[in-house]
């Protein structure tokens, strides 16, 4: 996004344009992709005039959005501010389902003289959203038990060949929830909090066809069972680690070059980069007793969390190069050529086993010429 790698997720409402970058391009961003990358370009202030726009958006399932782009320029030709505002309230198809946002973009312009400009642009914001596993093809899981009569049975006594009627154990939707008592103790495993031994499933049985029926389970209501006289009541652990909470830093240097020949006829471009790329993989621990985080109530013993503590450190360096050249043989008629290459970050959601290792960067090479 505006030649940053980002997280935030791409929305329309502060979007000006998409950029695919590729071949000469990648000397743009150095990791990227081998096959190339999109580059989001975020609306910017304009100092050529004041402009507002609003948007609003209608739907289904309660859908309603609204979206709000000024431009206010303050100083003319020099500097300018453009604020973009989105809301967003929607729930799903499924009970349960939901969707809410609220994020604003921001963005200042000055150029104070013909050949210089400065832009900054920032953004805060919001987002809930409740998205459930896709049941949409629900009927067709149903059709086989409701076409074998309904049958009915029990777990005592159901086998593996009842599937082939359609039942099967699992045929209900269920919702994950771990219990504890009121001193945050674990229902059956308190030394391995998120154990399946702790947790407790509900189910939710449908109805084929009426989708009232197609619940989104809610991890978030309040639930209190009694056991053997002790109450219990919901929280949310942290079920796994998988892979890593790792920390990205980049250190780059680049040059570039453009030089034209024989009166701007030949175009000759070229680049180089060079980043050093650190990843800093943290480690993990159980709180203990006298954590002060399990003492206010906060957190339980046993429960998994990421350490500050550095476990492993991973270092690549990547050098990423782009030459080329376009002839004008006419004013109208032109023939071009370029060699790059390309390198991509590894991925940071796997592991090489046996040393549980970030996998290494990928890279690519491309050769583009024709006739233009």
């Amino acid at each position: 996004m505006d030649f940053f790698k980002s997280t935030s997720p791409i929305d329309s409402y502060n979007t000006e344009c998409f950029e695919l970058a590729r071949g000469p391009n990648s000397i743009l961003f150095g990791f990227g992709s081998p096959g190339g990358l999109v580059n989001v370009m975020t609306k910017t202030a304009k100092i050529d005039r004041n402009r507002t726009g609003l948007r609003f958006k209608f739907g289904g399932w309660k859908l309603q959005r609204y979206e709000l782009d000024h431009n206010q320029v303050l100083i003319e030709d020099k500097l300018a501010l453009r604020f973009n505002g989105l809301f967003e309230d929607a729930n799903g198809w499924r009970t349960n389902m939901f969707r809410h946002v609220k994020r604003g973009a921001g963005s200042i312009r000055f150029k104070p003289w013909d050949r210089t400009t400065l832009i900054a642009n920032g953004e805060v914001g919001r987002i809930e959203e409740h998205v459930a596993s896709p049941w949409g093809t629900i009927d067709d899981q149903v059709r086989l038990w409701a076409d074998s009569g309904s049958p009915v049975t029990n777990d005592s006594v159901w086998s593996a060949a009842d599937r082939a009627r359609g039942i099967n154990r699992n045929a209900a939707v269920q919702g994950r929830v771990i219990f504890v008592d009121d001193n945050n103790v674990p229902i059956n495993n308190a030394a391995v909090p998120e154990n399946t031994a702790n947790w407790i499933r509900p189910r939710h049985y449908v109805t084929p066809g009426d989708f009232r029926t197609y619940e989104a389970p809610d991890g978030l209501a309040p639930i209190t069972i009694s056991r053997n006289g002790v109450s219990y009541h919901n929280r949310t652990v942290i079920q796994g680690l998988g892979p890593n909470d790792i920390e990205e830093g980049i250190d780059t240097g680049m040059f570039v070059t453009q030089s034209n020949f024989f009166r701007d006829r030949l175009v000759v471009t070229g680049g180089i980069r060079r980043d050093r790329i650190v990843f800093d993989l943290h480690g993990n621990a159980r709180y203990t007793a006298t954590d002060p985080e399990v003492v206010s109530g906060e957190r339980i013993v046993g429960e998994l969390d990421f350490t500050d503590e550095i476990a492993d450190s991973l270092s690549y360096k990547t050098t990423t190069y782009t030459v080329g050249a376009v002839y004008h043989l006419t004013p109208k008629f032109s023939v071009f050529y370029n060699m790059a290459n390309n390198n991509a970050a590894p991925s940071n959601n796997s592991i090489i086993l046996p040393d549980k290792k970030l996998p290494p960067p990928t890279n690519g090479e491309t050769n583009d010429y024709g006739l233009g």
